[in-house]
Protein backbone atom coordinates (compact mmCIF):
# COMPACT_ATOMS: atom_id res chain seq x y z
CA UNK A 1 0.00 0.00 0.00
CA UNK A 2 1.29 3.42 -0.98
CA UNK A 3 0.47 5.16 2.30
CA UNK A 4 2.36 2.54 4.34
CA UNK A 5 5.47 3.11 2.21
CA UNK A 6 5.11 6.87 2.62
CA UNK A 7 4.82 6.43 6.39
CA UNK A 8 8.07 4.45 6.39
CA UNK A 9 9.87 7.09 4.32
CA UNK A 10 8.62 9.92 6.55
CA UNK A 11 9.43 7.99 9.72
CA UNK A 12 12.99 7.37 8.59
CA UNK A 13 13.60 10.86 7.26
CA UNK A 14 12.15 12.74 10.23
CA UNK A 15 13.19 10.20 12.87
CA UNK A 16 9.66 9.79 14.26
CA UNK A 17 7.67 6.74 15.29
CA UNK A 18 5.94 5.31 12.22
CA UNK A 19 2.72 4.97 14.23
CA UNK A 20 2.68 8.73 14.83
CA UNK A 21 2.22 9.38 11.12
CA UNK A 22 -1.44 9.53 10.21
CA UNK A 23 -3.26 10.50 7.02
CA UNK A 24 -3.61 14.03 8.39
CA UNK A 25 0.07 14.43 9.35
CA UNK A 26 1.24 17.84 8.18
CA UNK A 27 4.78 17.89 6.84
CA UNK A 28 5.53 21.37 8.17
CA UNK A 29 3.62 21.62 11.43
CA UNK A 30 3.81 18.01 12.62
CA UNK A 31 7.19 16.95 11.23
CA UNK A 32 8.98 20.31 11.06
CA UNK A 33 9.95 19.91 7.41
CA UNK A 34 12.06 22.63 5.85
CA UNK A 35 12.83 23.05 2.15
CA UNK A 36 15.85 20.72 2.28
CA UNK A 37 13.76 18.06 4.03
CA UNK A 38 11.15 18.37 1.28
CA UNK A 39 13.74 17.92 -1.44
CA UNK A 40 15.13 14.83 0.31
CA UNK A 41 11.64 13.43 0.82
CA UNK A 42 10.69 13.99 -2.80
CA UNK A 43 13.84 12.26 -4.00
CA UNK A 44 12.96 9.29 -1.79
CA UNK A 45 9.40 9.24 -3.15
CA UNK A 46 10.65 9.54 -6.73
CA UNK A 47 12.99 6.58 -6.19
CA UNK A 48 10.50 4.42 -4.28
CA UNK A 49 7.58 4.90 -6.66
CA UNK A 50 9.41 5.74 -9.90
CA UNK A 51 7.15 8.74 -10.37
CA UNK A 52 9.46 11.05 -12.25
CA UNK A 53 10.99 14.29 -11.10
CA UNK A 54 8.81 16.81 -9.31
CA UNK A 55 9.37 20.31 -10.76
CA UNK A 56 11.50 22.55 -8.52
CA UNK A 57 8.89 25.30 -8.44
CA UNK A 58 6.49 22.89 -6.75
CA UNK A 59 8.82 21.82 -3.94
CA UNK A 60 8.14 24.87 -1.76
CA UNK A 61 4.40 24.19 -1.86
CA UNK A 62 4.77 20.58 -0.69
CA UNK A 63 4.85 21.57 2.99
CA UNK A 64 1.12 22.34 2.76
CA UNK A 65 0.22 18.81 1.68
CA UNK A 66 -0.95 16.25 4.27
CA UNK A 67 0.53 12.76 4.07
CA UNK A 68 -2.63 11.14 2.72
CA UNK A 69 -2.66 13.55 -0.25
CA UNK A 70 0.80 12.37 -1.23
CA UNK A 71 -0.44 8.79 -1.24
CA UNK A 72 -3.53 9.71 -3.27
CA UNK A 73 -1.45 11.59 -5.84
CA UNK A 74 0.98 8.71 -6.26
CA UNK A 75 -1.86 6.21 -6.65
CA UNK A 76 -3.57 8.51 -9.17
CA UNK A 77 -0.37 9.02 -11.15
CA UNK A 78 0.27 5.30 -11.31
CA UNK A 79 -3.28 4.67 -12.44
CA UNK A 80 -3.22 7.35 -15.13
CA UNK A 81 0.23 6.97 -16.60
CA UNK A 82 2.06 4.14 -14.88
CA UNK A 83 5.80 4.37 -14.37
CA UNK A 84 7.27 7.82 -14.84
CA UNK A 85 4.12 9.84 -14.15
CA UNK A 86 4.96 13.19 -12.62
CA UNK A 87 3.35 14.66 -9.52
CA UNK A 88 3.01 18.37 -8.86
CA UNK A 89 1.84 20.04 -5.68
CA UNK A 90 -0.61 22.89 -5.64
CA UNK A 91 -1.47 24.96 -2.55
CA UNK A 92 -4.85 23.36 -1.91
CA UNK A 93 -3.89 19.76 -2.63
CA UNK A 94 -2.04 17.61 -5.08
CA UNK A 95 -2.54 17.37 -8.80
CA UNK A 96 -1.00 14.94 -11.21
CA UNK A 97 0.80 15.94 -14.37
CA UNK A 98 0.71 13.02 -16.75
CA UNK A 99 3.69 12.97 -19.06
CA UNK A 100 5.32 10.24 -21.05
Amino acid sequence: MVFEKIKLILSNQFDVDINSITPSTDLLNDLGADSLDLVDMLMSLEDEFNIGEVPDEMVEKMHMIPAHSLAEAIEKAKGLAGEGAKIAAIPDGVSVMVTK
